[in-house]
């Protein structure tokens, strides 16, 4: 698990812990030169009554750990001075009495604190202060990378993740543009066939068919076209045809002699 956590990821998680307060990264004891030190870390507490500065050096191989002898050399610089590892990868009882030790969980990107660090009056360095002012206090170019490489490398990884995420909104908006374009066209074929009940309510009442409310055209409709036909009608097309036929012999003479009555020879 050592092998995927790098110094940058140790960085972060420092910086969020010090949120609050001053958080550089590289920070040197002094201008370039003999007798340079550079602490990994140092956060600045923003007090005036009670002065906190505290050093953070990271180590993340064991060898690198076992083969640095200059950790003592940062006491005097800081109030108080960590070590943080990796998880599990170095033992509270390996760190010296006046130092502390945290762990760095990879998966979860925390800091748990195995070994409080003693607090320790000091003067403060002006050297250092001098160069903190001059070079750092004001802005750090790259507060979470250990040279300009790991900051350039940084960058690109953000825009390339910037890139995808544009990709993928894209994506997102041309979905909703679609469905809000179909929407369109349903709500378009809505009103169309809103026209067209109109026109169908309108026929309706024309023959005396009246719905009072839209969803009663079917119902209304089904009802007025299933009636049974008038048997009354039958009768009086009886009638008629009769009455007709009638009419058509009288024209025709075939039933004038129905309507007198015969001659009588012997009368004469």
């Amino acid at each position: 698990m050592n092998e995927m956590v790098t110094s940058g990821d140790i960085k972060k998680a420092l910086a969020n812990a010090h949120y609050g307060e001053f958080f550089m990264a590289e920070v040197k004891n002094g201008p370039t030169g003999t007798g340079m030190l550079k602490l990994d870390a140092l956060a600045i507490y923003k007090s005036w009554s009670h002065q906190r500065m505290v050093g953070y050096e990271i180590k993340i191989s064991r060898a690198d750990f076992l083969q640095d002898g200059k950790m003592h050399l940062y006491l005097p610089y800081v109030h108080e001075f960590y070590v943080v590892c990796p998880a599990k990868m170095i033992d509270k009882k390996e760190i010296p009495d006046d130092m502390g030790l945290m762990w760095f969980n990879p998966d979860t990107g925390e800091l748990k604190m195995k070994k409080k660090a003693a607090h320790r009056n000091i003067t403060i360095d002006p050297d250092m202060m001098w160069y903190i002012m001059m070079y750092r206090l004001e802005s750090d170019r790259y507060p979470f990378h250990d040279s300009r490489t790991d900051y350039i490398k940084g960058y690109i990884d953000f825009s390339r993740d910037k890139r995808s995420l544009g990709q993928r909104l894209r994506t997102v908006l041309s979905q909703k543009i679609d469905h809000l374009e179909m929407e369109v066209e349903r709500l378009s074929r809505r009103g169309d066939d809103q026209k067209t009940v109109e026109t169908l309510k309108a026929v309706m009442e024309k023959h005396g068919i009246k719905p009072q409310f839209d969803s009663d055209l079917v119902y209304e409709l089904d009802k007025a076209l299933s009636k049974g036909y008038p048997k009354d009608l039958d009768t009086l097309l009886a009638s008629i045809q009769i009455a007709e036929t009638t009419i058509q012999k009288l024209i025709t003479g075939n039933g004038a002699d129905a309507t007198h009555e015969p001659s009588n020879p012997n009368a004469l």
